[in-house]
């Protein structure tokens, strides 16, 4: 009872724990469907004021694609009256550009080198480089605007434009191109973090290697060498400073003793001695307070451990009982589903033991009853029979073996050595019929083709006639002979009976081996014993030769 209720308590502890923490689920779950429905509500917030803004940029788009056709009809204008009063100054020819093996002209390379530097600046820019040096970006921003007016001033508006457009359409192929490569699913399963003391995060999906991990440890260990070393200086500097100023005060105290009582030896001595039992009573209660206070941060730590390995026992303890239930739970899951088959299966092996006990019981002997025919050879009882199939223990228990046999109409004289050599001859007289079969069955359609004869209902009544008067003769000559051959084998049958039954008197003579000094025909026991063995075993070899 005491352990059915341990148990009990047990699976209560751990109902409850799990419940709590399917609480705790549950409420996590309600707080996220709360946040969701939140997110959701200002995302159709964001979509309706996006729509509206889509709306107004609709609106001003189009008015801009009006004001832009008419620019750049205004513009082709001035390019056209321009062309006319000046030469051009751009040069057509194409050059390779500093990366790849494509070509560009001198506009495009002007435009390219122009966005480039204005790329550079900006990101110098950004990065503080200049710092408060403002003259520093006057002059280059002075300089970019020089090149973008040079620029602009040596090829036309229109080939600047579409310059410019080549280059943005590059680079947004760039950019598309760099971020298809880019599989945030595969990233975000690859990402692991690893929780360090002090709440920092470390990326843990990247295993270090094992030289780095070793760098690693050697540059903490030495750094952590270096911080000792330092610590340890400072105290020696402490320490040193506290020795100089100790010995000074002693120095002081020692002065002002002689000063005052220089006269008395005696009570300079004294007063010597209470001044330095003092000064050892504070070096002695400054290093019992320091002793307190370190013994008080070790039973800090010491508890703080004790906690933390509390901590990680339960938590080992609610891993493993974790583990424990979750096989548990996939084990019931598993039987589950195979409910009826076990329980069929448990039913059917009720009572195999006792069923194999009570074969094994009523094993007849002969199995296990062994002979010593001499002092190296050891036979069983069944193997001394020419045909030890046919003993009464074998036919009783090998009742499917002699069931096969008669249907194979394999001899019972004939040893069991010889079933194979009946099987293949089976076998063989089998294929034989088949072909005989076959080439009948040619021969008789062959016939049916060159005779004409048809397979008609009067066809074969006659042809039914014909055969049961072909039996009736065949019976009358058959019947005869086979009454013959059956007293025959009635006569023999008798005699094998006979025999059967001397042998079995011979078998349970009971003193065939109380009495060797008889003699039958002038053989002992033994002598025939032998005859009958060496027989035996020749006709077995006859046998297994045939």
């Amino acid at each position: 009872m005491l352990e059915q209720r341990a148990s009990l308590l047990q699976e209560m502890t751990s109902d409850l724990s799990d419940i709590r923490q399917l609480e705790h689920e549950i409420k996590r779950m309600s707080e996220e469907i709360q946040a969701t429905e939140r997110e959701y509500q200002h995302g159709v917030e964001a979509l309706r004021d996006v729509r509206r803004k889509t709306c107004l940029l609709g609106v001003f788009t189009a008015y801009s694609d009006n004001l832009t056709s008419q620019n750049e009809a205004f513009a082709e204008k001035i390019d056209i009256k321009v062309d006319a009063l000046k030469p051009k100054e751009t040069d057509p020819h194409l050059h390779p550009k500093s990366e790849g093996n494509e070509l560009e002209t001198t506009t495009m390379r002007q435009v390219r080198e122009s966005c480039e530097r204005i790329e550079n600046f900006l990101h110098h820019t950004l990065q503080g480089s200049f710092g408060k040096d403002k003259t520093m970006f006057s002059t280059k921003k002075d300089q970019l605007w020089k090149t973008v007016e040079r620029t602009l001033r040596e090829n036309r508006i229109g080939q600047v434009l579409s310059a410019i457009e080549q280059l943005s359409q590059a680079g947004a192929n760039a950019i598309r191109e760099h971020t298809l490569k880019i599989n945030l699913q595969q990233d975000a399963q690859k990402l692991r973090f690893k929780y360090r003391r002090g709440g920092h995060l470390t990326d843990a999906s990247k295993q270090p290697t094992a030289l780095q991990s070793v760098h690693q440890l050697l540059q903490d260990s030495q750094l952590q060498h270096v911080l000792r070393y330092v610590e340890t200086e400072k105290h020696r500097n402490t320490v040193f400073r506290l020795v100089e100023g100790l010995n000074t005060t002693r120095g002081l105290i020692n002065s002002s003793l002689k000063k005052y009582l220089g006269s008395e030896a005696g009570s300079l001595q004294l007063a010597s001695a209470v001044v330095q039992a003092k000064l050892d009573l504070t070096a002695d209660r400054a290093a019992a307070l320091l002793l307190r206070q370190e013994a008080e941060a070790l039973r800090e730590k010491v508890a703080k451990g004790c906690t933390e390995r509390d901590n990680l026992l339960a938590i080992h303890r609610k891993i493993q009982d974790f583990y424990d239930l979750a096989i548990t739970l996939y084990i019931l899951r598993s039987l589950s589903g195979h409910e009826s088959e076990i329980y069929t299966l448990t039913t059917d092996l009720k009572g195999n033991v006792i069923a194999e006990v009570d074969r094994f019981a009523s094993l007849s002997m002969p199995y296990l009853a062994w002979l010593y025919l001499d002092s190296t050879t050891k036979c069983s009882l069944l193997d001394l029979s020419i045909n030890y199939r046919n003993h009464p223990a074998a036919t009783s228990i090998r009742q499917p073996l002699q069931a096969v046999l008669s249907h194979l109409e394999f001899p019972d004289f004939k040893a069991s050595e010889c079933i194979l050599h009946h099987c293949l001859q089976l076998k063989q007289e089998l294929e034989s019929t088949a072909a005989s079969t076959s080439a009948q069955i040619s021969s008789c359609q062959q016939l049916v083709y060159v005779s004409g004869f048809s397979c008609n209902l009067d066809n074969i009544t006659d042809l039914c006639e014909k055969v049961k008067s072909q039996d009736k003769k065949e019976i009358e000559n058959l019947l005869p002979r086979l009454q013959k051959r059956i007293s025959k084998t009635a006569h023999a049958s008798t005699e094998c009976i006979k025999v059967k039954d001397h042998v079995q008197a011979w078998w349970e003579q009971p003193a065939q081996f109380v009495t060797p000094w008889l003699m039958v025909e002038d053989h002992t026991y033994q002598q025939w014993y032998n005859k009958w063995r060496i027989i035996a075993t020749k006709i077995r070899q006859m046998q297994v030769e045939k």
